[in-house]
Formats: C-alpha cells, structure tokens, sequence
C-alpha cells in the first residue's frame, strides 16, 4: 500500500482570512500615485546623501553651508515621502458584517455602518476646496469641506467618477475603491443586514507619527527647533574661516581661559544642535499617540537648547 504525506498547512493569507471573518476586502482604484511617491523618496534620498557627503567633505564656508543646509532638508523631505508612499501601498478599504474599515498605514479607520446615513457617488461631491494634507497627483489623503460639508479623504484620486462617498453625521468619507459600483452595491447590501458587532479601531505609531506631523503647532516647535539648529550650524560654517586656531572654550569670573580647544571642536556645537533635533523630532512623534505634552515640551527643550548652542557659537567665533 502506498504512503502519501499530506502538505504542511499553508499560511492564510489577510484577504483569505478576512474573507472567512465575513469581511471583503477592495484595493484603492490604480493611479500613479504609488510610482510618484516612489521615485520621490529615491530621488530625495539620493539628493540627501550626496548634498550631505559634499558639504562635510568641503571647507566650511557659505558653499559647505548650502550642501549640508540643503541636504538636511531633503533627508526631513525624504522621511515624509517614505511614509506617505508606504501609506499609499497599505490602502485598503475592508467591509466586515458592522463596518467599513478603512486601513492606511498601520491604522484602521472604522465606520459602524450602523452610523451610515447614504452612500453615494463621486459626483454628488461638488465642488471641493483645498485639501489639509499631504497630497500629490493619483493620490489624496486629508481633509476639505464641500459645500460646508467636512470630507475625509483616503482615495487614489479626485475625480468624481472614481470617488465613492460614505456619508455619516461626524462627516463624509471620499474613497476610490477600485470597482466602485459593485463597492457601493455590497456596502450597502451590509447596511441592511444591519449587523451591530463592532471590530476596535486600531493605530499604529506610524499613523500616529502622520497626524503629528499634520497638526499645525507640531509643525511650528519642529520648524523653530530645526532654524535654530541650522542657524548654529550657518555661524559656524561662516565663521569658521576667521577664528582663530587656538580658542578659549571657557572662561573664568576674570577672564582667565579655563578649557581651551581648536575652532575645528566648534563643530560639536551644529552636530548637537541638529543632531538633537533629528533625535527629539523622533522621539516626540514616537510619544504622541500617549503624551502628546510630553512631545511638545521636549520640542521645546529641544529648541531651547540649539539657542543655547547659538548663543554659544556667536561668543566663541569672533
């Protein structure tokens, strides 16, 4: 009698698992917005790497000023476009027995159906004005108001035919399914089934990290930490050529130096100034989603210390 092995069990995989949970997944309609996002982040990236490398390798002064101020400018640019590009790869829109969860990055977006008051098309949508958020063609994430009407959008596109609008009295989602009628056919199908089990909403540090980096006064501690930084890092660079070789670090009462050093140890002052901030920008974002003070006040520990280092830097180079 023949043996026969059975195969080891298989992994399932999201889609398979959500579909024996009675949930139904449906991708974002395909745009270019995957593609621009990118060759966006590499492009910055690339530019980041070699701004920085030239202005560390060439004698402080304004040209040096310029590659490494830029190159620290495209690497924030960067980290931007990495995340959003990796929130355009992770959109999903799941419809479970109870809602509509709407995935990006590592959060879950959830609408009880029970709250939805109409399902719509795109072309209901009006007239819509700027979007508060971080946006390029093929790909929109952020909030607008239509006709006095706040709208979310987590979509692959602004045209009306590819826009599928959920509408709850907290406000209207815009959404881009990829078939948007069989979409809109199956929501509300659920909708009358009227099934009241909820799953919890979920979000993850990095969707956390995005809101942060969307709330105006985040971007304003962060702004202010990071001139002062390249302020520091610019007194520097432009004073470097006129101090002299020999510098006393720290002073006594009378005067006297007590630590002295070469003008080259100054670049201690900028690589703290901007490297603490790089460290708080990271850490406070990390804290946002439990201690939303705690991250604003270590921005402003953070921007208080690069005007220490300013300060600093201003007494020492003549």
């Amino acid at each position: 009698m023949r043996r026969t092995t059975s195969p080891p069990p298989r992994r399932l995989t999201t889609t398979e698992t959500d579909a024996l949970r009675g949930a139904l997944a449906w991708r974002p309609r395909p745009s270019p917005g995957g593609a621009i996002g990118t060759g966006l982040a590499i492009v910055l990236a690339l530019l980041a790497l070699a701004l920085l490398a030239l202005g560390v390798l060439s004698e402080p002064g304004p040209l040096a000023l310029g590659l490494v101020t830029g190159g620290v400018l495209a690497s924030i640019a960067f980290v931007v476009a990495a995340l959003w590009t990796f929130g355009y790869l992770s959109l999903r829109y799941t419809l479970t027995p109870s809602a509509l969860v709407i995935r990006w990055l590592d959060a879950e977006q959830v609408v009880p159906l029970a709250q939805v008051e109409g399902v719509y098309s795109g072309q209901r949508l009006g007239r819509v004005g700027r979007v508060r958020g971080i946006t390029w063609p093929g790909y929109v994430v952020g909030s607008a108001s239509a006709e006095e009407v706040d709208v979310i959008f987590f979509a692959t596109s602004r045209r009306a035919d590819d826009l599928s609008l959920v509408v709850t009295a907290g406000g209207t989602y815009a959404i881009s399914p990829a078939d948007g009628a069989a979409f809109r056919q199956e929501l509300i199908r659920r909708i009358e089934l009227d099934e009241q089990a909820l799953a919890p909403p979920r979000a993850g540090p990095l969707a956390r990290a995005a809101g942060a980096l969307l709330n105006p006064l985040n971007a304003l501690l962060l702004a202010a930490g990071l001139i002062l930084g390249l302020a520091v890092l610019a007194r520097y660079m432009l004073g470097f050529a006129a101090a002299p070789a020999e510098l006393a670090l720290r002073v006594s009462a009378d005067g006297t130096p007590v630590l002295s050093g070469t003008r080259g140890s100054l670049a201690q002052l900028p690589l703290i100034a901007l490297g603490g901030w790089a460290l708080a920008a990271l850490i406070g974002l990390g804290l946002w989603g439990w201690d939303r003070g705690a991250a604003r006040l270590l921005w402003i520990g953070t921007a208080t210390a690069a005007l220490v280092a300013l300060v600093a830097a201003v007494r020492l180079m003549p």
